[in-house]
C-alpha cells in the first residue's frame, strides 16, 4: 500500500516529465563540416577517411537518419543518376538512397543532388553529389585492387566471407571500414562498424575544432527537423 500511495504521488510528475533531447547543430558547425577539406593538411592527399566521414556526415544531416539507417544502407540501395537534368535542363546529377524508415520500417527513399551554383562542376569539393560520387569510385577501385591483391593470400576459409560461390564479391555495406595503415589507398572490404559511425560528427568536432563539447549523432536528426519546423512547417 504504501509503495501504492508513494507512486500515485508521483504520477502527475511522470505524465509533465519531457526529455530535452539533443541540440542541434549550429549553422556554423554545419557549414564548416559541408565544406570541410578531404585532403589530409599535412601530405595534401586525399585522405580516405576524411572522404568517407564527410560523404557519412552529409547524409546524416541532409536526409535527418537514425545511426541504424547509415549502418543498414547497402551498395544495391544506391542508384546514381549522373545525368540528371533539372526542370530548365541545367545539369544536376543525383543519387538516391533506398531504405526503410528506422523505427515504423516504412520503405523510403532519399535524394541527394548537386549544389553547384549554376551548373554542375565536377571539380567542386563543396558539392554533396561530387563527395559522394568520389567514394564509391574509391570504393569501386578498392575492391578492384582485394581481387587482384589480396585474394592471392587467402585460404579457402578466408576467402568465404568476402566471395559468392561463382566468385563474385559479396555485397558490403555502403559505407566501409577505416582504411589500413598499411595502404590508406583504398578500402578494406569489410563494413564500418556502429562504434565508428556513432563518431562521426566528434571525428569533424575534433579535426575542425567545432565544440569544446563532445558532438554525437544524434545532433544530426536534430538539426534535420530544426531546420524542417523552421523552414516547412505550417505555423498557426
Amino acid at each position: 500500500m504504501l509503495d501504492l500511495l508513494k507512486g500515485l504521488s508521483k504520477e502527475d510528475k511522470w505524465k509533465n516529465h519531457t526529455t530535452c533531447g539533443a541540440d542541434s547543430l549550429t549553422k556554423e558547425q554545419v557549414r564548416a563540416i559541408f565544406e570541410a577539406p578531404i585532403h589530409d593538411p599535412d601530405t595534401k592527399r586525399l585522405c580516405l577517411l576524411r572522404l568517407r566521414n564527410k560523404a557519412l556526415s552529409i547524409l546524416m544531416i541532409v536526409n535527418g537518419w537514425h545511426v541504424h539507417d547509415a549502418k543498414r544502407l547497402m551498395d544495391s540501395h544506391v542508384e546514381d543518376f549522373p545525368d540528371y537534368r533539372d526542370r530548365d535542363k541545367t545539369h544536376r546529377p543525383k543519387m538516391l538512397f533506398r531504405g526503410r524508415k528506422c523505427k515504423e520500417h516504412i520503405l523510403v527513399h532519399n535524394t541527394v543532388g548537386c549544389g553547384c551554383l549554376g551548373p554542375h562542376c565536377n571539380a567542386n569539393t563543396n558539392c554533396f553529389y561530387n563527395v559522394l560520387k568520389w567514394y564509391t569510385k574509391v570504393k569501386k577501385r578498392s575492391d578492384t585492387h582485394f581481387c587482384k591483391t589480396a585474394t592471392k593470400l587467402m585460404s579457402k576459409k578466408q576467402r568465404k566471407p568476402h566471395f559468392n560461390d561463382d566468385g563474385t564479391l559479396k555485397e558490403r555495406q555502403f559505407f566501409r571500414s577505416h582504411p589500413k595503415k598499411k595502404n590508406n589507398n583504398v578500402y578494406p572490404h569489410r563494413n564500418q562498424g556502429l562504434h565508428s559511425i556513432q563518431g562521426v560528427l566528434e571525428f569533424w568536432n575534433k579535426e575542425l575544432n567545432l565544440s569544446e563539447t563532445p558532438l554525437t549523432t544524434n545532433q544530426a536528426r536534430k538539426t534535420f527537423a530544426t531546420f524542417g519546423h523552421k523552414h516547412t512547417a505550417v505555423h498557426s
